[in-house]
């Protein structure tokens, strides 16, 4: 009798080959019902389907698991290394200038320090007032010869130095809380409503204007040719010094309404929550968050000394952080599931909740 021909127990879930008076469950995978007494050829051609189809789901498995493995090294690779798809680079390299005797942007430096080298005056009278009709919220601009500021009426204004006289008047047509920066030819400042607008420093005519629409409490810095602005949808805006167009935005975890502090291209920014957050200036990409934890509301903006970066918050705590570290990939999840499993083992240990005392604890 043909071998081929001959009757055999076949196990069509798996493909295991027994003899035709075997009886029970197949003894690889267990199955009862899908059992059947098939010719030895066919039973072998079943036997060859079922191992091709386990070799498919393996090199499915594996193909996902690698798909997932790779994807998710790409990404914190890509995360820790600041890899990705840059935004458009800036049209210029133009920047708010720190030479002696000028405070062309709030704070004057890009570290936001408000320093200054110039002697400190001594003046025995006021040499001249202008006023507004409507409240001035911010410090003014000085550069060269001329005073730029924006006011609560809803105009800007270039003012002679030594006299005060108007030399340009602009209306913005909002109020504005912002200083102005001065770089190169522009002066450029935004509106409460939510625009940005920038104008020749020389006569006042405006070359272009960007609408963020939404409010701006921020004043705005340029370094190396963009412009940095927080706004009240939690976002700070890079825009091109030349053109007003946005580069990239980045969003915080509430409103920003300080002025950024800008060293070593990264720009540090502090929503109005409880974060300092690390941005690099050519990706828009985070690079580091800081939290200082519930109800720790920051107070003000950052400054920057070195590789320290300080701050306050409203119930009065300063702090520094080193804002040149950066934030691996998934840090912050593990920190606060060690936390969390931390107190879940306290709350029932009593060890940990019934600290000893005395000389020796």
């Amino acid at each position: 009798m043909d071998p081929l021909m001959e009757d055999v127990r076949v196990c069509r879930s798996c493909g295991h080959i027994d003899p035709a008076d075997s009886r029970g469950r197949c003894p690889t995978c267990g199955v009862f019902l899908d059992l059947a007494i098939v010719p030895r050829a066919e039973a072998e051609q079943i036997a060859r389907q079922q191992r091709r189809r386990v070799l498919r789901r393996r090199l499915v498995r594996y193909g996902v698991a690698l798909a997932f493995v790779g994807g998710a090294a790409t990404w914190a690779l890509g995360v820790y290394f600041d890899i990705g798809v840059d935004p458009p680079s800036a049209t210029t390299s133009v920047s708010a200038s720190v030479a002696p005797s000028t405070w062309a942007q709030v704070r004057r430096t890009p570290e936001n320090t408000g320093f200054i080298p110039d002697q400190a005056p001594f003046p025995h009278k006021v040499r001249w007032t202008y006023r507004t009709s409507g409240p001035l919220l911010a410090s003014p601009a000085v550069v060269e010869s001329h005073v730029y500021l924006t006011t609560g009426d809803g105009r800007t204004l270039a003012l002679e130095r030594q006299t005060g006289h108007v030399v340009w008047e602009y209306p913005s047509g909002g109020p504005s809380s912002s200083t102005p920066a001065v770089a190169g030819e522009l002066v450029i400042f935004a509106i409460r409503p939510g625009r940005v607008m920038a104008l020749n420093r020389r006569t006042g005519a405006r070359v272009w204007e960007a609408d963020l629409k939404h409010p701006i409490l921020a004043s705005p810095i340029v370094m190396h040719g963009t412009v940095y602005i927080g706004t009240a949808d939690k976002k700070l805006h890079a825009l091109d010094a030349a053109t007003g167009r946005r580069r990239w935005a980045f969003t915080a975890k509430d409103w920003v309404v300080d002025a950024v502090a800008y060293a070593n291209e990264r720009v540090i920014v502090a929503s109005r929550y409880s974060r300092i957050h690390v941005v690099s200036v050519e990706t828009g990409r985070e690079r580091l968050v800081y939290d200082t934890g519930l109800g720790r509301h920051l107070g003000a903006g950052v400054a920057i000394q070195g590789d320290r970066a300080y701050f306050g918050t409203v119930r009065g705590r300063v702090w520094a952080i080193d804002w040149q570290a950066t934030t691996y990939p998934l840090e912050r999840a593990m920190l606060f599931l060690k936390i969390n499993l931390y107190l879940w083992a306290c709350s029932h240990n009593r060890r940990c909740r019934r600290r000893p005392s005395g000389p020796d604890a």
